[in-house]
């Protein structure tokens, strides 16, 4: 008697605290910098699938997919997109507050091959970035509150290219002669130059 009168109490908690809500990107809108389901008035906070707000494209010939968590309307917890062609992850990253924190994964939507790794604090560049080609390394580069700080070491690129996004994010514009592994930089910056 008493496993049946408990059997329908824990499966209405599961269900309210369990999964949560989830919602196409597509069925929420913008406001003051926060998400919200349409027709409704307050912040959205679940789980978004189909989500191509926060990293649009990540390579030339890919689409992506994302899945996402909201919470008061902001970007908050795991966001993991993959390739809607090849099924491979291209991002795997967590957000904080709406901003990167922690480890930001890229990788190449074709091959699978790991690009990029990454972390970030509170939306900024913290810590090493390590940059690959074909699976090989060939940058390395310290970063502190979003400015290069500490060592910068490449191993046969020509060019290795950064630029911000919305949100904080970092997207790797190019890599290009990748030739040898002999060192092609070797840098010391401090607060975002080069130190002396």
């Amino acid at each position: 008697m008493k496993k049946s009168f408990w059997m329908p109490v824990v499966l209405v908690a599961m269900s309210l605290l369990g999964c949560g809500k989830e919602i196409s990107r597509e069925f929420l809108d913008q406001s003051g910098g926060k998400l919200y389901e349409r027709g409704e008035h307050t912040p959205y906070t679940g789980k978004v699938f189909n989500d191509r707000s926060f990293f649009l494209t990540h390579s030339v010939g890919s689409k992506v997919s994302c899945r996402s968590h909201l919470v008061d309307g902001v970007y908050d917890g795991s966001y993991l997109c993959k390739d809607e062609n090849t099924g491979n992850t291209v991002i795997d990253a967590h957000m904080e507050n709406g901003k990167l924190d922690g480890e930001l994964k890229s990788y190449d939507y074709k091959t699978g091959k790991k690009i990029i790794d990454a972390e970030f604090k509170e939306g900024l560049l913290d810590g090493e970035v390590i940059v690959y080609l074909d699976g090989e390394k060939v940058c390395e580069t310290q970063y502190k509150k979003g400015k290069m700080e500490g060592k910068h070491v490449c191993w046969g690129v020509a060019l290795v290219s950064y630029t911000s996004r919305p949100f904080g994010s970092v997207n790797v514009i190019r890599v290009n002669s990748f030739e040898s592994k002999k060192k092609t930089a070797d840098a010391i910056f401090e607060n975002g130059k080069i130190k002396d």
